[in-house]
């Protein structure tokens, strides 16, 4: 299986690549996390990025994939968001982006296979962060089966870029999918049964903020609480599987409060609604210890970052994060605190301290990532 999806690989970058001439953009990027939970467990998550874009006339031809490497098959942390925003089993290949795409004046059209997290919560501070739901917020990301990070899913694309005013919508077909062959084969029926996820954001820019509005739309509702088969073609329970509107919406916001020479201080604020997810599990349930999938149906961060206070040469950033997440099974509140060092103009590093805090209990994990951009 891993063969013939490096040949997958090897046989789609080869396509971008022969005619170097006509190659726009071609990148790699390599994303090194040692995490530790300062007790005894160690563990490492590496990233690999491969993309490129190669001009067809008035079209483009564009493709990503992502290599994950995870030494551990459990997670040093038993969160919900998940502190890790890298942080996945280990996959040989997945497709980030592969389509057709075209560009006239300030309209873009893309058609192919795309990941959410292109388009969307790609903001400069919230970017920063090393949390996940500093990502797709968990109101989505926890009550669909949306094109997150490393899935996948079909998707037609439009995005309008005004000089102030920016606009993006999207539709996927319902279910994402992680790989080119197996069970999670993108190929294999990505419509059938899955519904259609819309999502879309309209954004306004300033030169010292940003402010985002978005919603997303899906016409299933895949969670109610239920056990359901680890094979998601044998969906038994009826309840689990509902053909109803599952809707929610989101506020960012990120505002520069100060700035002297090269120094500046920006916040952040972020707040996620999901009214169609049921808000609480029954006694029965949490008595009988069952398998509950964990649906988010209210959030909220804040956060802060500051830019070249530390007196070093090269570019560096500080920033603290906190957020809470109100789900069926209880409420968690996640922060972090984190730097980043410009070592190269194609190297930083970043260590972080997380914390988790869920119903009583407190886990905490320190990480240290290397990023390599080329």
């Amino acid at each position: 299986m891993q063969i013939m999806n490096r040949l997958i690989c090897i046989i789609l970058f080869g396509g971008i690549f022969i005619d170097s001439a006509r190659t726009q953009t071609a990148g790699l990027t390599y994303v090194s996390e040692w995490q530790y939970d300062l007790k005894k467990r160690l563990n490492y998550v590496g990233l690999l990025r491969l993309e490129g874009e190669l001009t067809l006339g008035a079209l483009s031809l564009e493709l990503a994939t992502l290599h994950i490497h995870n030494l551990s098959e459990e997670r040093l942390m038993h969160d919900w968001q998940t502190f890790s925003n890298i942080e996945e089993s280990n996959l040989a290949m997945g497709i980030a982006i592969a389509g057709i795409s075209g560009r006239w004046g300030r309209h873009h059209v893309f058609g192919g296979i795309r990941n959410m997290n292109e388009d969307y919560f790609i903001s400069e501070v919230t970017s920063f962060f090393t949390n996940s739901s500093c990502g797709i917020f968990p109101t989505i990301s926890l009550n669909y089966p949306v094109a997150n990070y490393p899935a996948s899913a079909y998707c037609l694309n439009y995005n309008y870029q005004g000089i102030r005013w920016d606009y993006t919508c999207s539709l996927y077909s319902g279910v994402a999918r992680t790989g080119v062959a197996g069970k999670e084969c993108l190929f294999d029926r990505p419509f059938r049964d899955g519904g259609i996820t819309g999502v879309s954001t309209i954004n306004y820019h300033t030169e010292h903020g940003s402010y985002f509005y978005g919603v997303a739309l899906h016409n299933r509702l895949l969670s109610d609480f239920q056990k359901r088969e680890a094979d998601d073609e044998t969906i038994q329970e009826e309840s689990v599987y509902k053909k109803k509107i599952n809707f929610a919406w989101w506020l960012l916001a990120e505002q520069e409060v100060y700035r002297s020479g090269g120094r500046r201080i920006t916040v952040l604020g972020q707040y996620s609604q999901n009214e169609s997810v049921r808000r609480s599990v029954s006694v029965s349930q949490k008595e009988a210890n069952e398998d509950i999938a964990v649906c988010c149906y209210r959030y909220g961060g804040v956060g802060i970052l500051f830019d070249q206070f530390l007196p070093l040469k090269r570019p560096n950033r500080m920033g603290a994060f906190l957020n809470q997440a109100l789900c069926n099974a209880g409420k968690e509140t996640a922060m972090e605190v984190t730097a980043q060092f410009e070592l190269t103009p194609n190297v930083q590093i970043q260590p972080a301290f997380h914390g988790v805090f869920k119903n009583g209990d407190f886990e905490k994990a320190l990480m240290v990532r290397l990023i390599i951009e080329l």
